[in-house]
């Protein structure tokens, strides 16, 4: 492993395993969980960084966004549509 990012500390605090298996021993193994909480946040925050930043200034814009961006994430099933009216609230709040 050449550097610690953010995201690889973020990895580690929430699952140490799933750190070592993926940088330390080679395997590639990474929890699913891990993997859609990581793409869900990236997304939210960089959806409320926009905002905050004044880059987005135009609530369907960044309804859009959200709505383009949200399926990529790789939720699942049982747990997207929750997922996916917490974070379109949590965007408008933010306006």
């Amino acid at each position: 492993m050449k550097y610690l990012s953010a995201s690889r500390i973020h990895l580690f605090n929430q699952c140490p395993l799933s750190f070592y298996l993926k940088y330390k021993d080679g395997s590639g193994y990474i929890d699913d969980v891990t993997e859609y909480y990581a793409s869900y946040g990236s997304l939210f925050h960089k959806i409320v960084e926009g905002i905050a930043k004044g880059e987005i200034t135009y609530l369907p814009f960044a309804l859009q966004l959200y709505d383009t961006e949200f399926p990529k994430c790789g939720i699942p099933e049982k747990n997207r549509a929750e997922y996916y009216q917490q974070g379109k609230e949590a965007i408008e709040r933010a306006f």
